[in-house]
């Protein structure tokens, strides 16, 4: 089976790792959600956040996930040190939103030739050798995903405030937002919803949070 580390970066506002053990401590859903629909297509994968602990890279296809412009030099930092770890001949994914705002001359000079856009996850799929079709995310449960992350750093998410995935798009057009704007909303399936957030219900249960 084809293996890929997915990789949130640690936050660009956060100290220096070697100052401070964690950055700033969130969710990451769009990563998982990624994870998640991946490993439906046949591909085994490896999580990291770099605001909890540092990435061990264990295959040769890595994905960054940028949560705007501010993480593009975080990204380019992630890569070089990647690069001179494995030896160049590591395949990166780049995906967030902010990489569908760049055009194929500014991807290329920004990350490289060794670099591919990864927010179609049906192309990355295909490139990895897995599946040619791949789950909708809408249709996409993450308790895969949540069931490969340690009891200990789960319970540090979910100590904190978190992010849940409901839908995707938008009827209005901010400026501001990076989202898929000008557009009905859709939502992921009533039933996938009640049964992740059950999940993580119960997880924050067995580690003794929320209210008595």
């Amino acid at each position: 089976m084809t293996k890929i580390d997915l990789i949130q970066p640690r936050h660009n506002y956060a100290p220096i790792a070697n100052e401070e053990k964690f950055g700033h401590i969130y969710l990451p859903t769009s990563l998982l959600t990624a994870g998640a629909v991946l490993q439906d297509a046949g591909i085994d994968v490896i999580i990291h956040d770099e605001n909890i602990n540092p990435k061990n890279i264990t295959s040769r296809y890595v994905g960054i996930n940028l949560l705007g412009a501010p993480y593009i030099p975080e990204a380019i930092k992630l890569q070089n040190q990647i690069r001179q770890e494995t030896g160049n001949e590591t395949i990166f994914f780049l995906g967030g939103k902010v990489i569908d705002g760049l055009t194929d001359e500014q991807f290329l000079r920004l990350f490289g030739d060794d670099s591919l856009k990864g927010n179609d996850l049906g192309l990355v799929s295909r490139f990895m050798d897995g599946n040619e079709s791949v789950q909708n995310p809408l249709n996409t449960s993450l308790i895969p995903m949540y069931k490969k992350i340690p009891d200990r750093v789960m319970k540090e998410y979910l100590s904190r405030e978190i992010s849940f995935f409901v839908s995707k798009g938008c009827s209005s057009v901010c400026d501001f937002c990076a989202a898929d704007k000008g557009m009905p909303e859709t939502y992921r399936d009533q039933q996938i919803i009640k049964n992740d957030l059950g999940y993580l219900v119960q997880k924050a249960k067995s580690f003794g949070l929320g209210a008595a």
